[in-house]
């Protein structure tokens, strides 16, 4: 299967890219950041950011040559408090720009998009209908960016708390904002 992958070159998306490859299937990567990693022959990488309107025709043209089965949105900053440009747009901007070259582009292929449960605030969700009640910049980009996908046919992945690697992936942020990477140093620190 063709997978296109926004954000692949992030801490899940480049471990997504890893297992799909492993198991077989093709993926184009679309980032922003440089890759950070070295793609195999079945991935075919883009340095491009959603939203770059000069550059969305080339976008299009690469996504229809590749003819992705599903499109795995990962792209996102999780860390939106007092980041200029505002992170918190970004991320719903990036989702707004994903719909609009997939209808030209793709308009069969369903979403998989990255939540998170932060899009339920400090409110415990009985199930995946709850509410959305969410405290945070972060968990308001993700809840506006599942109001924008309600339309699509889309699965929405609501982590929390990610941690993990592979071989060649895992975590990388400075400063590290995430749980687990915290708990582990202040272990292995203390």
């Amino acid at each position: 299967m063709n997978f296109l992958v926004t954000g692949g070159c992030g801490y899940i998306g480049s471990v997504f890219v890893e297992v799909a490859t492993a198991a077989g299937h093709r993926c184009l990567v679309i980032d922003h950041a440089p890759a950070l990693t070295t793609f195999t022959p079945t991935v075919r990488y883009l340095q491009h950011s959603l939203g770059n309107e000069p550059m969305a025709d080339n976008l299009i043209t690469n996504i229809k040559n590749f003819q992705p089965h599903s499109v795995h949105h990962f792209a996102a900053s999780s860390t939106v408090a007092g980041v200029a440009p505002s992170a918190y747009q970004q991320n719903i901007t990036s989702t707004q720009a994903l719909i609009a070259i997939l209808a030209q582009s793709a308009p069969q292929a369903t979403i998989v998009f990255a939540s998170t449960c932060a899009v339920f605030g400090n409110k415990q969700a009985n199930n995946i209908n709850s509410p959305h009640t969410p405290v945070s910049e972060y968990g308001r980009s993700k809840s506006q960016s599942e109001q924008l996908l309600a339309t699509k046919a889309a699965a929405i992945l609501r982590y929390t708390n990610v941690g993990g690697a592979t071989k060649q992936h895992g975590e990388q942020r400075t400063p590290e904002t995430h749980l687990i990477p915290i708990l582990i140093d202040a272990a292995l620190h203390d």
